[in-house]
């Protein structure tokens, strides 16, 4: 690996997201690792002020945060804006999907995950639990 050269880049795809959107990409920051990663964040013509914390995000981190502002929606055009607008853009060894209304609760979870694939090259997927949280409370 080169140095500096990530090798996990997170996703985070965020359409709509306002309330969440913060404590997702606080929770991609605040990773710890000894490999270098960044995030690639998509906003998807967001009309519910989600746009514009993504871009205080970007704005205060540019070196670790890339951002792509849609202004018209392409999940409206093209379903697969992962395969079709993000992954072209990735050039890490890894990548790492945090969606805008989801959150990381482990700080070592890129860690874990990394390590865990660097010892079974011949593992291709890394998946983690999850807890389903009802926001409205239920």
């Amino acid at each position: 690996m080169e140095q500096g050269k990530p090798l996990v880049t997170v996703i985070i795809p965020t359409h709509d997201h306002a309330p969440f959107i913060a404590r997702a990409v606080e929770s991609v920051l605040a990773q710890k690792t000894t490999f270098p990663f960044d995030v690639l964040i998509h906003d998807d013509a967001s009309t519910d002020g989600t746009a514009e914390i993504v871009k205080r995000y970007a704005a205060q981190y540019p070196d670790k945060i890339s951002l792509i502002a849609q202004t018209e929606n392409q999940y409206q055009r093209d379903k697969k804006i992962q395969t079709h607008i993000l992954y072209p853009r990735i050039t890490a060894k890894y990548t790492a999907i945090c969606d805008g209304d989801d959150l990381w609760t482990n700080e070592r979870k890129l860690q874990l995950q990394v390590d865990y694939l660097e010892q079974h090259p011949d593992c291709t997927l890394c998946i983690g639990a999850a807890n389903l949280v009802d926001v409205k409370d239920r």
